[in-house]
């Protein structure tokens, strides 16, 4: 185990110990910040060293010979050199506009911006692999290997990746050089995710559906036949989640708009939960808004998203306890809220919304909540977002546009 100013990094990568302070002061005292040291040199003083770096034989062999995304960092984690898979996923020419920047910066990770002093200094970057991985090859001097899973901003909304990052202190004497790669392994967790899927909710239905038929008997069908039915309509929901995810990251989903209001959201939700078994000893309630908006949106995603949180907030609370579900109209927007009395643990919360993250171990999928913010946002192009505290429990919120027109 590795310690780095007042935190613990375990050499692995693989998991760490979270500071218990908010914050952390650096030299100068100006300077803060809630996980990486926040020290970084001006973006001048970076290309003074890049240009001193650049026509080194082993820098040009490194970023000529190792496949990946190549960032040459500095003791300050910013970049001096870039290879040319970087540049052509920037769509650059040249690499003079990332020197002087950090990992999160070039690759627009939408926590980048905000720690007090740029990527690694945010609070979400205390379960950033990336940052993980450089801190440990720093203090070992020796190759850190780890996962990162980074929330990308781009034109067209919200996008997940993961990269798997090798980090190793480049051998040139007294230069505190390291060599950060990033392999982009979004396609392969986005199989194995939706693979897991199949194998195993779509398998659990279908074994359910195959129990319940065979002990249905022929002349008194009723109870049993509505246990097939909730389980035909759990098994059409995995498929239509499948189905969705997958076209909305091809960008290809098609909205179907239409004028709705909350009442006839609230109503349809009421429904999806009558005899749920999800709200076994537990209380789903939903308050009436005082205002019956109206409002333009795909009643159906909306649907989704909501169905998500209410899912989420009924497996986090305990037996006995209440799932609020609300709406408010504040100004020209309308928020949808789902509260439950329970606290999401600091951990949990920083990931909370990556693709293939799950609290579940082998039973989820990490579909959920990344669902919610690639719908909700990139297509409903409203804000999902959630708050968490010890002394009043858990909302997450989806806020909308009120459009009047289609």
């Amino acid at each position: 185990m590795l310690r780095h100013g007042s935190y613990f990094i375990v050499s692995t990568g693989q998991t760490m110990r979270l500071p218990e302070n908010e914050e952390y002061l650096s030299s100068p005292e100006s300077l803060r910040t809630f996980f990486a040291p926040p020290d970084r040199i001006s973006p001048e003083d970076a290309q003074v060293e890049s240009d001193s770096i650049i026509n080194d034989p082993l820098i040009k062999l490194i970023l000529k010979a190792v496949s990946g995304y190549i960032l040459i960092l500095n003791k300050n984690r910013q970049v001096l050199a870039a290879n040319n898979e970087v540049l052509d996923a920037l769509k650059l020419k040249t690499m003079d506009s990332v020197i002087g920047k950090r990992p999160g910066e070039v690759f627009s990770c939408e926590h980048a911006s905000e720690g007090p002093a740029g990527c690694g200094t945010s609070r979400h970057c205390r379960a950033c692999g990336a940052v993980i991985s450089i801190l440990a090859a720093q203090e070992s001097h020796e190759s850190s290997d780890n996962r990162c899973h980074m929330s990308i901003k781009t034109e067209k909304g919200y996008e997940s990746r993961e990269f798997r990052i090798h980090c190793s202190p480049i051998d040139i004497p007294g230069s505190g050089l390291l060599a950060f790669v990033m392999y982009d392994i979004s396609a392969e967790v986005r199989k194995e995710v939706l693979e897991k899927i199949f194998l195993h909710d779509i398998t659990n239905s279908l074994a359910s559906l195959y129990a319940w038929a065979h002990m249905m008997p022929h002349d008194h069908p009723e109870g049993i036949a509505s246990k097939i039915i909730r389980i035909v309509d759990s098994l059409k929901h995995d498929i239509d989640t499948h189905r969705i995810i997958t076209q909305a990251e091809s960008n290809i989903l098609k909205l179907s708009r239409a004028k709705t209001s909350v009442s006839q959201i609230f109503e349809a939700l009421k429904l999806n939960y009558t005899g749920s078994s999800l709200i076994s000893r537990k209380t789903l309630h939903f308050h009436p808004s005082e205002e019956d908006t109206t409002f333009y949106t795909d009643a159906g995603l909306l649907m989704r998203v909501l169905t998500n949180m209410i899912n989420n907030a009924l497996e986090a609370t305990t037996t006995g306890s209440t799932v609020s579900v609300y709406a408010q109209h504040v100004d020209s927007r309308i928020g949808f809220y789902v509260h439950n009395e329970d606290v999401i643990p600091q951990a949990v919360a920083l990931q909370i919304f990556k693709r293939s993250f799950s609290t579940k171990a082998e039973q989820g999928h990490g579909l959920g909540t990344y669902s919610m913010k690639i719908l909700g946002e990139n297509y409903l192009k409203g804000r999902v977002s959630f708050i968490s505290t010890p002394y009043e429990g858990t909302t997450f919120s989806i806020t909308l546009p009120i459009e009047k027109d289609n």
